[in-house]
């Protein structure tokens, strides 16, 4: 949970010049914790024989927990400046 916080943010700061960078930053955790899964399973199938696909979805839920929040509330918090009205 902590990294793929640490990882939002850093993504976020990366791409925050760009009009979708928190949907990129948060596609970016995404497929980190993808990578991250994909080695648990690994090691789950030379452990036990299978995966355990609960702990992995248990995991994806947290890891994407506050960046998912954070893609909902800032643009709301922090809106961006708005287009001239044309008259």
């Amino acid at each position: 949970m902590h990294f793929g916080l640490a990882a939002f943010l850093l993504l976020a700061l990366a791409l925050r010049r760009r009009r979708h960078g928190l949907r990129l930053a948060w596609l970016g955790v995404f497929a980190l914790q993808g990578a991250n899964e994909v080695m648990d399973a690994v090691d789950w199938i030379g452990w036990t024989g299978a995966v355990h696909w609960a702990d992995a979805a248990g995991d994806y839920a947290l890891t994407l927990l506050w960046p998912t929040i954070l893609v909902l509330v800032v643009p709301r918090l922090f809106p961006g400046p708005r287009a001239p009205r044309q008259q």
